[in-house]
């Protein structure tokens, strides 16, 4: 283990334990009470039924893809508690920073370096685990995938990416990236032939047993499925006006963006680090079903830009700040509090438009 790789560990181990020892003293006492929301019970309880050898979906209400629950039943299976679940959380914390480390230091190992501990101390990565928020698992798979693509191992990144799908859909956004770097369409091919082999394999058993049930964690992640909490604009206009036609209009809107910009990424041929960024940004611009949590996503991807582009930093820092905002407002019931959601939410999309255009201008040779 280098010294660089050391740092990393030592100080992420710091970070999350401490917030963790803090929560265990003090914040825990406040899980599941506004604002301090958590997921922890939804988890065990999706994971006990696993382990009691029973189907998600069909025997208990799930609104997220499989693969995630399963990896939740490991640290259920050896204590069922909320704190297991937020080491488990903050064990994914520690790999994410590794990955920011080893993937851009094929390009530069000094903001390799700072960029992973960006990632490391931005207080949303620990806030996050000690949440009992299962972001950083997605965090990790999209990292990984990254990781295989920018070192052109292609097949991996197929498989990674296969897999991260079924972990929570994100990492499905990189598959037309993938597709992009590929050099044939045989190449293609095979690489959309292991996502879908990889796909069948682990939602067969559901669509058999429990079409219905499944399906809804579908709709859940398109238009929504019963009352979503979120923290963008669409989602607070929906919930003042309640048309159905809405969700419609802004998935629509929504497949356009994406279109779009993954035809631009494609004729600029831009690395896959890069292209992921800014297909993410488009995707938070647009996106109804946003929860302050998802913003990890795009502060990993982000961290080595705050280091090539001095334009970012103000923003990146603003971001952090109002993200944390929208959040606490999101759980606010009253109507002035949904007002002022609206207009945090719309500063937010300002925000993230203007650092698409940043990213758009910068990459790893800058530096």
């Amino acid at each position: 283990m280098n010294r660089k790789v050391a740092i990393i560990v030592a100080l992420s181990l710091l970070l999350n334990f401490s917030a963790f020892f803090l929560d265990v003293i003090y914040f825990h006492r406040f899980v599941g009470i506004t604002p301090y929301k958590s997921d922890c019970g939804i988890f065990i309880e999706r994971a006990k039924t696993i382990l009691e050898g029973k189907l998600l979906y069909r025997d208990v209400p799930t609104y997220t893809p499989p693969l995630i629950n399963y990896l939740m039943a490991i640290p259920v299976a050896i204590s069922p508690t909320c704190y297991s679940l937020e080491i488990f959380f903050s064990f994914f914390n520690l790999l994410s920073s590794l990955l920011i480390y080893y993937t851009i230091k094929k390009f530069n190992e000094k903001l390799a370096f700072y960029s992973a501990i960006l990632y490391t101390i931005h207080p949303l990565t620990y806030v996050t685990s000690i949440g009992v928020q299962d972001e950083p698992i997605t965090v990790f798979f999209i990292l990984l995938s990254l990781y295989f693509l920018m070192d052109r191992k292609r097949d991996a990144a197929a498989i990674s990416i296969g897999f991260g799908i079924w972990v929570k859909i994100f990492p499905g956004l990189l598959l037309p990236i993938l597709l992009f770097k590929d050099e044939s369409n045989k190449e293609r091919l095979k690489h959309i032939g292991i996502v879908s082999i990889i796909s069948a394999a682990i939602s067969l058993p559901f669509l058999i047993f429990a079409f219905n049930d499944f399906m809804k964690f579908l709709i859940f992640y398109t238009i929504g499925y019963g009352k979503v909490i979120g923290i963008s604009p669409w989602h607070s206009i929906y919930y003042l006006y309640g048309s159905p036609l809405l969700k419609y209009v802004t998935l629509a809107i929504l497949i356009i963006g994406l279109f779009l910009v993954y035809i631009w990424i494609w004729k600029k041929n831009y690395d896959a680090w890069k292209s992921a960024l800014l297909v993410l940004l488009i995707f938070f611009i647009f996106y109804r079903k946003i929860h302050g949590n998802y913003f990890l996503y795009i502060f990993s991807l982000l961290s080595p830009f705050y280091f090539i582009n001095q334009k970012i930093r103000w923003k990146y820092l603003l971001l952090t700040i109002l993200v944390f905002l929208s959040q606490w407002l999101s759980f606010q019931e009253s109507i002035p509090y949904l007002y002022a959601s609206i207009i945090v939410a719309l500063i937010v999309i300002a925000i993230l438009s203007l650092i698409f255009l940043d990213v758009s201008s910068s990459s790893f040779d800058e530096k």
